[in-house]
C-alpha cells in the first residue's frame, strides 16, 4: 500500500538498505523514540540533508 503521509504523491517504490541486525534494531529504537516507523525516520532524515525534497 502507497503513502501518501509525508508527500502529495504515492510512494509505491522501495529503497532497500542492507545492514547489520544492530544497526537495524538502533535505527528502529531511534525510530520509535520520535514517533515514526523507520521509513518517515529515514525520509526525515534525508529531507534535513536536503537529498531528497518535499513536494
Amino acid at each position: 500500500m502507497a503513502r501518501y503521509n509525508t508527500r502529495s504523491h504515492k510512494m509505491e517504490q522501495r529503497i532497500v538498505i542492507r545492514g547489520h541486525v544492530e544497526d537495524i534494531a538502533k535505527i528502529k529504537i531511534c525510530a520509535m523514540n520520535q514517533g515514526m516507523d523507520m521509513s518517515g525516520f529515514i525520509r526525515q532524515i534525508l529531507i534535513k540533508e536536503k537529498i531528497i525534497n518535499v513536494t
